[in-house]
């Protein structure tokens, strides 16, 4: 490592080295810890190697100050790390990053790392103090559930979730949050309804966690999954059924109180009776075929004991049947 940073060096140290913008040098403690290669981080430009380590967060920015930061293995799995970067020779365009991995992610308490987790998530994310329930970060996938204008942040950070959020007063959603401050555990709703904001009801799958210091609460994060459309979409399924469930049964009895007998005929002349009629004709002519071999048993042919008769009472043959006239 060159002499500018031999100040900075010991022993296992997780580094990375950044010459002319480019990384140069990567520790192995580091390449360990987050599972990667050299060859995966050698020649990557400083913002790319930041990029990558951040898991794709393009606004996360190292400074001289070590503060926590969440970066990601080659897996995607998240890993918290004390980080900063130092840079102090002269008339040269060097930065050496340093690393400590924090083993316990539960002892953790930082508002920052807190914003790290709420930046990466694919989920609506937002951190509130307590017991005051004040937004004091939050990504855009929790806002947009919101009526305007608190749908956007500078409308909403530094304000309770009774002002940014409609109906909130007197809801159940208010009395679920306060059962889980005054008990200090977590919770998880799944398809939780809400009917309070404008835009009508709302389906969200829900999850509450404390972040303690110590034994004191200090902040709650909540994560939520808006399912509307999912729950929506369900239920006008459950409904279609019940519908064709509640037309069949009007059909059964239309069916059943026919003074006809009513049977359903299959292309190889096979029968089902359908109502109580066609089954006392099956009963009573128990040999009753509706086809008769014909050819020497080659093929079947309907039977000429049949008549057929339109609605006029005027027989017809068995080729104009209605049903032969449907394209």
């Amino acid at each position: 490592m060159n002499e500018c940073f031999k100040e900075y060096f010991k022993d296992k140290m997780a580094y990375l080295m950044i010459e002319e913008g480019v990384v140069s040098e990567a520790a192995e403690l580091l390449l360990k810890q987050l599972n990667y290669n050299h060859e995966d981080l050698i020649g990557l430009s400083e913002n790319e190697a930041v990029l990558m380590l951040s898991g794709g967060n393009s606004e996360v920015r190292f400074t001289e100050e070590p503060k926590s930061f969440l970066l990601f293995t080659k897996n995607k799995e998240a890993v918290l790390f004390y980080a900063h970067v130092y840079s102090c020779c002269k008339g040269k365009n060097k930065k050496l990053y340093i690393f400590q991995k924090v083993d316990n992610l539960k002892s953790c308490y930082e508002l920052n790392t807190l914003r790290q987790l709420i930046s990466n998530s694919p989920f609506g994310m937002a951190v509130f103090s307590v017991p005051g329930i004040i937004l004091l970060d939050v990504n855009h996938s929790w806002l947009n559930r919101l009526d305007e204008p608190f749908n956007n942040k500078e409308e909403s950070i530094g304000k309770s979730i009774g002002e940014i959020m409609t109906g909130w007063k007197g809801s159940v959603y208010e009395s679920i949050w306060n059962t889980v401050i005054s008990s200090k555990k977590s919770c998880y709703l799944p398809g939780y309804r809400y009917s309070g904001l404008k835009k009508g009801i709302s389906y969200w799958n829900i999850s509450l966690t404390p972040i303690f210091k110590g034994k004191e609460l200090l902040y709650f994060v909540e994560t939520v999954y808006d399912v509307t459309e999912t729950i929506i979409n369900r239920d006008e399924v459950k409904i279609q059924r019940g519908q064709l469930f509640k037309q069949y049964q009007q059909f059964e009895t239309i069916v059943e109180n026919m003074s006809d007998a009513l049977f359903i005929i299959y292309p190889d002349f096979s029968t089902i009776p359908l109502n109580q009629a066609a089954h006392l004709i099956k009963h009573l002519f128990y040999d009753f075929q509706y086809s008769q071999y014909k050819n020497n048993h080659k093929n079947k042919e309907p039977n000429n004991n049949i008549r057929y008769y339109n609605s006029n009472e005027k027989e017809i043959s068995y080729s104009d049947l209605p049903v032969f006239k449907i394209p």
